[in-house]
Formats: structure tokens, C-alpha cells, sequence
């Protein structure tokens, strides 16, 4: 039977760590945030929790990085992929719906997302996958770098591990996962990384951060409103599931 010893040097590793996560976050000043949109999106999409969706990120952003460094956010980045064509709609309506979403998150934020694209994909339950959204905000994390002492990431995708690797541990930068606390796993960090740090969001702040319910559109005149958004919204939910 093969023995496993458990070095010193291991063990302090492990009792550095749980001191850190007890410990203030590093003062910094430069604070980004990147909201990777789908990820956020398929975490807050059931009936209970589709209100916050309706999110003001910016607003979100902020909070987070207030509670953790006591500065608000430089920069916020959100990337996703609008419903453009009726193609690519999955649900009767899922063209307006994402029309007035992308509209008024503009308006209220001056937000526009950084696109990635929909790909046919017969073998998923939504008939299609997102693409290259998630390429676009790693390409931008580690192009920004420069300018940021902590980047704040709105995933809970495993995806982005080497990426934050890259920037915690090679480039010497805070790395914040935040993550939908009732819907998604906390996500792993790496023992020898200190400062790749995960943050949980409870529904509570999600609440204190929503849209206006009705955002009027200065350019039209009309009113964009949340009651519309939800009433097209209907049943078009997929099976509840705790995402990791």
C-alpha cells in the first residue's frame, strides 16, 4: 500500500491560504470588471430569479468592488451575444425580448456588450451554443492588465482558470471570481495562487442592483418595461438545475 506524506511545506501552504481568506483584501486602486453576460444569464434563468437578471451591472460592479477594496469599479466590460435574427431565437419572442435587454441596459449603464456569436448545435438543449464572448473577455483581461491592480470576474466558468492563473500568478494581479451564490458551486481557487479569490453575489445584493422597471428610451421616446419583458419571458425556463 502506497503512504502519502504530507510535507511541512504543504501543510503551511494550506494554513497560509485559510489565514488569507480571512484576511482584508490588498489595498489597490485600479479596480476592472469584466460580466461574462451568458454565464450570468444561465445562472438567474428560472422563475424565482429572472428579476435579476434585469441587472444593472455597473451598479453591481461597484458594490463588489466596494465591499472588497473600498473603490468603485474604472472600467466595466460586459460581453454576450444579442438574439439578432430569428434564426437564432430559441422561443417565440427571444428577438424582442433580447432587443429591449440590450436597450435598456445602454440607456441605464452605457454598456454595450462585446459580441460573440451563436452557433447551430443540435446536440444541445437550447439547439445552439455561445462563441468567442468568452475568447473576447479573456483576450481583454490580459490585454487591460497593464492597467488594473484587481480585476473583478462576473463567471462561474471553469474555462477561465488558466487565464486567471496567468494573471494572479505570473502577472502578480488580484483575481475576484464572483459568482451567483444560490445558483452556481463556488469555484475552485489554486492553493498556490493567494491572490486568485472568489466572492459569492446573494440575491440580496442582485436585488439592490436591477434596472429601473420601466427605462424610458431618449431617442424614441417610448418606455421600455420589465412587466412587458417577464409577460414575453412566459414559460420558456429550462430545468432548474444548480449550475457548477
Amino acid at each position: 500500500m502506497a503512504v502519502v506524506r504530507i510535507t511541512r511545506p504543504i501543510l503551511d501552504i494550506v494554513f497560509a491560504q485559510e489565514q488569507a481568506t480571512d484576511m482584508p483584501m490588498t489595498r489597490v486602486t485600479r479596480v476592472y470588471a469584466y460580466i461574462d453576460g451568458w454565464n450570468f444569464y444561465c445562472a438567474i434563468n428560472e422563475p424565482r430569479r429572472l428579476r435579476y437578471g434585469w441587472c444593472n451591472f455597473v451598479k453591481l460592479a461597484d458594490a463588489l468592488a466596494l465591499r472588497l477594496f473600498a473603490e468603485k469599479t474604472r472600467l466595466v466590460k460586459y460581453f454576450n451575444t444579442p438574439v439578432e435574427q430569428k434564426k437564432d431565437q430559441i422561443n417565440e419572442g427571444e428577438l424582442e425580448r433580447s432587443r429591449m435587454w440590450f436597450r435598456a441596459l445602454e440607456i441605464e449603464t452605457g454598456l454595450k456588450p462585446i459580441r460573440g456569436r451563436f452557433k447551430k448545435d443540435e446536440t444541445s438543449i437550447t439547439k445552439r451554443r455561445e462563441k468567442e464572448a468568452d475568447v473576447h473577455l479573456a483576450v481583454d483581461m490580459l490585454s487591460d492588465a497593464p492597467n488594473y491592480d484587481a480585476a473583478l470576474l462576473v463567471s462561474a466558468d471553469t474555462d477561465f482558470r488558466p487565464l486567471i492563473r496567468k494573471l494572479a500568478g505570473e502577472r502578480g494581479k488580484t483575481v475576484v471570481v464572483c459568482y451567483v451564490e444560490a445558483r452556481q458551486a463556488r469555484p475552485e481557487t489554486d492553493l498556490l495562487v493567494p491572490n486568485w479569490r472568489t466572492e459569492p453575489i446573494p440575491d440580496s445584493l442582485l436585488e439592490g442592483c436591477r434596472l429601473a422597471n420601466q427605462v424610458r428610451d431618449p431617442s424614441t421616446g417610448e418606455t421600455i418595461l420589465w412587466d412587458h419583458y417577464i409577460a414575453m419571458k412566459g414559460r420558456n425556463f429550462p430545468p432548474s438545475n444548480r449550475m457548477g
